[in-house]
């Protein structure tokens, strides 16, 4: 292994380290676990949010999936590099009344939600490769953090995708190596203990109906009705689509659709069920219309 100066994380003496032993894997998991700590305490505004969020849950994951909701849409995602803060989160009561947060803050937020309602969740980070563990291990590698909720046989989330059905995360991530920050207490030789790996398929099915209502008139012109109906890898991309554009071009990004489903013509009008009702599958709904082709 090798050391060199370390690059400002905001952990102290954090060397850049390339792949070695898996005392080094264990020595950067064990940095950002202690540097993901929340400072501070806010002790009894975490209780009695997690009891009011739980309250009448009747299931354990059901108990993971309404904390999920409330960190996840709740509290507004704040756009910044994994790590521009040094991997330390703001205190609890600032995040819930600032109503924003990283995503430290939301992995931080969720943590300690999920310990008063007597759920075990860590953080995992990823990198922009499927096994980042084979190029440089170092803080700055790494460009995004999921949560695995543990005790529930290691159910993944990314709060700070906000548009994300409970469980879902995007096809881009599912199969990476992921670092595992638990609260390991001593250096071991096994590898698995520090990397894991995301799982490659999504924890429900997932499907995409198209209905098509169209006539053709005498002169030739088409006038159609498409609706989807979609579960899945295409449902997130279209939520987080619409989610980010704002209603008057809604048409824009259905023009899209309909294009890479071979449909031409003009986007008359488009409506979306909700990008933030992620219980139920995702809706678009357009009209198009097409004149004579020669």
């Amino acid at each position: 292994e090798t050391a060199q100066k370390p690059e400002s994380t905001g952990i102290p003496e954090m060397a850049d380290v390339e792949l070695g032993l898996s005392s080094t894997w264990w020595a950067l998991s064990h940095e950002l676990y202690s540097a993901l700590k929340e400072p501070g305490t806010a002790g009894k505004q975490v209780a009695e949010l997690s009891l009011r969020l739980t309250s009448g849950a009747k299931t354990e994951l059901e108990k993971a999936e309404r904390i999920y909701d409330f960190v996840s849409q709740k509290i507004s995602t704040v756009d910044l590099p994994l790590g521009a803060t040094g991997f330390h989160p703001r205190p609890i009561g600032e995040i819930l009344s600032s109503g924003y947060a990283t995503a430290e803050d939301k992995f931080d937020l969720f943590q300690a939600l999920a310990t008063t309602a007597n759920l075990s969740a860590s953080a995992a980070l990823i990198g922009p490769t499927k096994k980042i563990e084979t190029v440089v291990v170092r803080p700055t590698a790494f460009d995004h953090l999921v949560i695995c909720v543990v005790s529930l046989a290691n159910t993944w989330l990314d709060p700070s995708l906000e548009v994300a059905p409970f469980r879902a995360l995007p096809a881009a991530y599912r199969g990476k190596s992921a670092l595992f920050l638990g609260p390991v207490e001593e250096i071991h030789d096994v590898r698995s203990l520090v990397w894991t790996t995301i799982p490659k398929d999504l924890p429900f099915a997932a499907f995409q109906r198209v209905g098509v209502d169209a006539t053709l008139a005498e002169d030739g012109k088409l006038t159609a009705k498409v609706k989807y109906t979609l579960r899945g890898d295409n449902e997130l991309l279209l939520r987080e689509a619409f989610h980010q554009t704002v209603k008057e071009k809604w048409k824009d990004v259905a023009a899209l659709l309909a294009l890479s489903d071979g449909f031409r013509g003009v986007i008359t009008n488009a409506t979306v069920s909700d990008p933030m009702a992620t219980k139920e599958p995702l809706t678009v709904e357009y009209e198009l219309k097409q004149d004579k082709l020669d």
